[in-house]
């Protein structure tokens, strides 16, 4: 039901549903501080790139990381390190968004 839901929707409203889930999990990142809310970024690139394809989830992939960067950055010092923390975790969620997108090329 709600997969079909998405698949009649047109592409530039899942990138819009999906910046706002990338938002909204980014502010959740920035409120619960130092726990790690990573698996929650991956829903969004999940779904944009199921629904929409692989551009418009590496962009989601981007944003993810750096709303990431942003919440990291709030804690203060080390600087260094969120920056390559959000590095490695915006490229995971890219491999996620190729896969995914791949998976769903191949299924159809």
């Amino acid at each position: 039901m709600l997969m079909e839901s998405f698949e009649k929707l047109p592409k530039w409203s899942i990138v819009m549903i999906g910046m706002l889930l990338v938002l909204a999990v980014g502010y959740i990142d920035y409120i619960t501080g130092d726990y790690s809310v990573f698996v929650l970024y991956a829903l969004p690139v999940f779904m944009v790139a199921w629904f929409a394809g692989l551009k418009p989830a590496m962009f989601i992939s981007l944003l993810a990381g750096l709303a990431r960067f942003s919440a990291d950055q709030s804690l203060g010092s080390l600087e260094r390190l969120y920056a390559w923390n959000a590095g490695q975790d915006m490229f995971f969620l890219m491999i996620v968004a190729v896969l995914i997108a791949y998976l769903h090329k191949v299924l159809e």
